[in-house]
C-alpha cells in the first residue's frame, strides 16, 4: 500500500474563517437592520411639519419624493392641491 497523500491545512483554515465572517456579518445586520430601516423608509425620513398661518404665505413646495399630508384641527377651510411637474 502507499501512504495517503498529506492533505494541506489551508482550504479548511479558510473555509472555518469564512463561516466565522458570515456569521458576525448576519449578526452585525440583524444588530442595525432596524435602524437602517427607519433611516430608508420615506415615512420616516421625511417627517417634516409646518405650521399655519392665516396671514403668511400659505404655500408650500416641497422637494420631489414620498409625501404624506395630515391636516391636524377642526378647521374646515384647508385646501391642499397637489401639482406634478
Amino acid at each position: 500500500m502507499q501512504p495517503a497523500e498529506a492533505h494541506s491545512p489551508w482550504p479548511k483554515r479558510i473555509m472555518i474563517a469564512g463561516v466565522v465572517a458570515g456569521f458576525i456579518g448576519v449578526v452585525a445586520f440583524t444588530l442595525v437592520a432596524g435602524d437602517l430601516i427607519d433611516y430608508m423608509d420615506p415615512r420616516e425620513a421625511s417627517e417634516h411639519s409646518a405650521e399655519y398661518d392665516s396671514g403668511a404665505n400659505t404655500v408650500l413646495t416641497l422637494e420631489p419624493g414620498c409625501w404624506v399630508v395630515n391636516v391636524e384641527g377642526d378647521d374646515d377651510d384647508y385646501t391642499v392641491k397637489f401639482q406634478g411637474d
